[in-house]
């Protein structure tokens, strides 16, 4: 069967819909590399059909791009090889990010439209966004506390049916939802409030279901209580707005007055308390410590890909929260380097993109792009999802493949 642009279309939404599902139902890195090599394996057969009768088309963005992140694989691949901590898993991990990764550009490559299949995909998120606040602020207004799956939890009986939610407590609950913790959710409202708002700014959806989206949306991102979910999208949407606001000093004063609120929201919920500024910063700066160290005696190749949280820090019972210490210490410096090269590359050029445009749908759609991309460099020096297979990553790629492609926009 021979597929059409449209089929492309259609399979970049169906991508987006696998990886969300998996990051709601699994949740959990683990459980995603055994839990999804029939997806990915159905996946890989239904790109490799879709595309065996047509030729890949590189610009020279593309073509440098993609040997950009091949010599960043390669750099993940020789790390864990020559690695004293060597280990299989990590060998599989980077597989299992690799192929998802190939069959997006793939799709990509070879999509009708950036912009139509974008908002698409921004529906999509909204969608899941919805399902994730309700849940979990329905659980949280009307649960009770319960254990679930072995932690304290959140859990609610209608009928004989019973819903629940993991928790972290301390200053107040911090939801999860239908996610494994806190800030998975966090960083996935992250990402479905500023699309559910763009989505409402482009018109795209109706004024009442855009403004019952960014309410509860923003309303359940307060309530996992990560700060740095929470700076970064006001930071995307400030950069957003700045952009592409015609009233420059008013939308200055909004976000006064919305940092002013968010701020008192912030204390009322207690998320500057000690307890959680001790635990969420002084924890971190010790683990950092540790990490920095380990990458002085190993400054080129790293301890290998992955080795950071399983054999570095196993003893701590969390990660190093930080992207680009944790590729430092695993991959090298010049690993790292090439890491910042395609973010910063990507950023220039989705720049230069919005410079090029001259229609108002593709100034605003390469402005969110953009906007998105600086969100996530900075919320990354906080976690550090983005060399994993995750919704995170695999969108943040697809913003990556949207920078260098000459679909749509400039100069039209």
């Amino acid at each position: 069967m021979n597929y059409t642009k449209k089929n492309s279309d259609l399979l970049m939404i169906v991508f987006f819909l696998l990886i969300m599902v998996n990051e709601i139902i699994i949740g959990d890195y683990g459980k995603i590399i055994s839990g999804n090599k029939g997806l990915l394996l159905i996946l890989v057969m239904t790109v490799v059909m879709s595309f065996r009768k047509s030729k890949v088309r590189l610009n020279n963005n593309q073509f440098s791009m993609l040997f950009l992140i091949l010599l960043l694989l390669t750099l993940m691949l020789i790390s864990s090889f020559y690695s004293p901590m060597y280990s299989k898993e990590a060998i599989v991990a980077i597989a299992i990010f690799l192929i998802p990764l190939i069959c997006e550009f793939r799709i990509q490559n070879n999509l009708s439209n950036n912009i139509e299949v974008f908002n698409n995909i921004c529906k999509l998120f909204l969608i899941f966004g919805n399902i994730l606040s309700i849940y979990g602020l329905t659980i949280y207004k009307f649960g009770y506390e319960s254990i679930v799956n072995g932690s304290f939890g959140l859990s609610m009986n209608i009928g004989s049916v019973v819903l629940s939610q993991n928790v972290v407590g301390g200053s107040g609950y911090r939801i999860a939802s239908l996610t494994a913790n806190p800030n998975t959710l966090a960083w996935f409202l992250m990402l479905t409030s500023v699309l559910s708002t763009y989505l409402l700014n482009v018109k795209q959806i109706p004024k009442f279901l855009g403004g019952f989206s960014i309410v509860i949306q923003f309303l359940s991102l307060f309530l996992t209580q990560s700060r740095g979910a929470l700076i970064a999208t006001v930071l995307i949407l400030t950069v957003y707005y700045f952009i592409c606001s015609k009233h420059k000093m008013k939308f200055i004063l909004s976000i006064i007055m919305l940092a002013s609120f968010i701020g008192l929201l912030l204390l009322k919920i207690d998320i500057f308390s000690y307890d959680r500024v001790n635990v969420g910063l002084n924890t971190r700066g010790d683990i950092w410590k540790v990490l920095l160290e380990s990458f002085s005696n190993n400054p080129f190749i790293g301890v290998g890909f992955g080795n950071t949280e399983n054999v570095l820090l196993s003893g701590w019972g969390r990660g190093p929260h930080n992207i680009y210490i944790s590729l430092l210490t695993e991959i090298g410096i010049i690993g790292l380097f090439v890491f910042l090269f395609i973010m910063l590359t990507s950023i220039y050029l989705l720049v230069d993109k919005i410079k090029k445009s001259n229609k108002v749908e593709y100034i605003r759609f390469y402005t969110i792009c953009f906007s998105i991309m600086i969100g996530i460099a900075f919320h990354q020096f906080f976690e550090e999802q983005l060399m994993g297979y995750n919704l995170l990553s695999m969108f943040w790629f697809y913003l990556v493949f949207i920078s260098i492609d000459n679909i749509g926009g400039e100069n039209l």
